[in-house]
C-alpha cells in the first residue's frame, strides 16, 4: 500500500486510472548523489540499499496486456490533427469528474496508461510530472493531456512524483527519480518532463520520440505568445530519448528551491554536443495555469 503525504492525493479507484504516483514516506534526499554518478548505478544503489525513502510505491500498473504484434504500425502522418485546439481551463471538482471523459477506445488502464487499440504506436512515452500542493494544476493537466496524447496515437503512461510534505522542493532530483523509477514499469523509448502548469494548445506539437532532444514550449499566453528568449530557455516541457537523457546524466540534484535546474540541463545538453529541436512559435504554444510562486519552488 502506498504511503501518501498528509496533503497529497487520495487513494481512489478513479485516480488509479488517471496516473501512477511515486510517493516518498521518508525524506527524499536519501536519493541524493553527486551529479557525476551515472543514473544506472544510481538506480542500482538505491534499490539495494533501500535508501531513497522509507518506501517508494508506484500504483500497480503491470497488468497483463493483450498481444499487439499483429497490428500494423500507427501512421506517421496522423489523421484528425487540426492545429490550434481549445483548452478547458475550468477546474474539475475532483479526479472522479475526469475519468468519465475517457471511455470506449479512450479508456485508460490502471496507472494512467493508454495505447491505441487499432494500431501499434511508433512511440512509447513516459510522462513525468512533479507535484506539490497544486490541485488545480494537476487536475487541469490530467483533464487535458490524456486526450491530447491519444489524438497523437502515442502509447504512454503518466507518472506524478510527489515529495514528502514540509521538505524543500528539488525538481531536478524528483525528475531524475521519475526517470529511473518509470523505467521499471514499462519499456519506454522516451520521456517527457512536463510542467503541470503548462497545457499544450496545438495538437500538431508532437510528443512522439524525437531524433534529438526537443524543447516543446516556445510561446505561452502569459507573455502574449512572444518566443521565449531566442532558444536560451530549456524548460516547461522537454522530450528526450532515454539514451539521450542518460548520456547527459539527467538533471542536477543540487538545485533546491526555485529554479536553476532547467538552465543547468541546457548546459548539459550542449556539453553532450546534442542538438535541440523546437516547433515553431505557432505550434509550440501553451496555456499557463496561474499560481503564486513559492520560494521553495513548489511546482
Amino acid at each position: 500500500m502506498a504511503r501518501f503525504g498528509e496533503k497529497g492525493f487520495s487513494f481512489s479507484l478513479q485516480r488509479l486510472y488517471l496516473f501512477g504516483t511515486i510517493c516518498f514516506g521518508g525524506y527524499f534526499s536519501y536519493y541524493f548523489v553527486t551529479s557525476h554518478t551515472p543514473l544506472t548505478s544510481l538506480s542500482r544503489d538505491i534499490v539495494s540499499l533501500r535508501r531513497l525513502a522509507d518506501d517508494v510505491t508506484l500504483v500497480p500498473s503491470y497488468l497483463p496486456q493483450t498481444e499487439q504484434s499483429y497490428l500494423e504500425k500507427c501512421p506517421e502522418r496522423l489523421p484528425g490533427l487540426v492545429g490550434q485546439i481549445e483548452v478547458n481551463m475550468s477546474e474539475p471538482e475532483s479526479f472522479d469528474d475526469i475519468l468519465p471523459l475517457y471511455k470506449g477506445n479512450r479508456r485508460l488502464e490502471i496507472g494512467g496508461k493508454w495505447r491505441p487499440s487499432n494500431c501499434t504506436s511508433i512511440s512509447r512515452l513516459a510522462v513525468v510530472m512533479t507535484y506539490r500542493n497544486r490541485s488545480k494544476s494537476i487536475k487541469l493537466m490530467l483533464q487535458h493531456l490524456h486526450g491530447f496524447l491519444q489524438k497523437q496515437l502515442i502509447q504512454y503512461q503518466m507518472f506524478v512524483i510527489e515529495p514528502p510534505p514540509d521538505t524543500e522542493f528539488n525538481r531536478g532530483l524528483l525528475k531524475n527519480i521519475g526517470f529511473v523509477e518509470s523505467g521499471k514499469f514499462g519499456d519506454f523509448q522516451c520521456v517527457v518532463f512536463q510542467d503541470i502548469d503548462l497545457l499544450p494548445e496545438n495538437d500538431r506539437n508532437l510528443y512522439h520520440c524525437p531524433t534529438v532532444p526537443r524543447h516543446l514550449v516556445v510561446a505561452i499566453d502569459a507573455t502574449r505568445y512572444k518566443p521565449l528568449y531566442g532558444g536560451a530557455v530549456f524548460g516547461g516541457a522537454v522530450l528526450f530519448r532515454r539514451e539521450q537523457f542518460q548520456k547527459i546524466n539527467g538533471f542536477s540534484n543540487y538545485y533546491f528551491g526555485w529554479g536553476g535546474e532547467d538552465d543547468d540541463l541546457l548546459d548539459r545538453v550542449r556539453h553532450g554536443r546534442l542538438k535541440i529541436g523546437r516547433p515553431s512559435s505557432l505550434v509550440g504554444r501553451y496555456r499557463s495555469v496561474k499560481h503564486k510562486k513559492d520560494q521553495r519552488g513548489n511546482t
